[in-house]
C-alpha cells in the first residue's frame, strides 16, 4: 500500500445504484462520495464507519476493499476505496448540499471531484 491519508465509500442498493453527495452549496460543488482522512492509527474500516454515521446518520454493511485512488483533496496521498450497502434512510448531515443516488448511464450526466469517477466507473465494471 502507498501513503493511505483517507478513504471514499461507493455505497450501493440492491440494484446497483449508487450514492453520490454535495458537501456545501449544491450550485457551487461537485458530487462526490462518502469519506473522509485517516485520523492517527484508526483502521480505513472505522474510517469509513464513522464518515458514514457522521455524513448519512446510518451503518454501513458489508465492506469490500476496491483500492488505492488519487482523488481530490488529499494530494500527499492516495485514498482506499471500499463499496458498502446502507439498510435503512439515509438523514444527511448539515454539511451536505445534495445527496442522491444514480446508475451507471448517469455518470456522464454529473461533474465528479477529480478521481471520483474512476471508481465509480470501476465499482460498476466490477458488476
Amino acid at each position: 500500500m502507498g501513503n493511505i491519508k483517507g478513504t471514499v465509500t461507493v455505497i450501493y442498493d440492491n440494484y446497483n445504484n449508487v450514492l453520490i453527495i454535495q458537501r456545501g452549496k449544491k450550485s457551487s460543488v461537485e458530487w462526490s462520495l462518502v469519506g473522509k482522512e485517516l485520523k492517527g492509527k484508526e483502521t480505513p474500516e472505522k474510517c469509513i464507519s464513522k464518515a458514514v454515521e457522521k455524513d448519512l446518520d446510518c451503518t454501513i454493511f458489508d465492506l469490500k476493499e476496491m483500492g488505492e485512488y488519487n482523488v481530490a483533496g488529499y494530494s500527499e496521498g492516495s485514498v482506499l476505496a471500499y463499496s458498502g450497502m446502507i439498510r435503512q434512510t439515509i438523514v444527511p448531515h448539515k454539511t451536505i448540499g445534495g445527496a442522491k443516488w444514480i446508475g451507471k448511464k448517469d455518470l456522464d450526466n454529473h461533474e465528479f471531484a477529480e478521481g471520483i469517477k474512476k471508481v465509480l466507473e470501476d465499482f460498476f465494471a466490477s458488476r
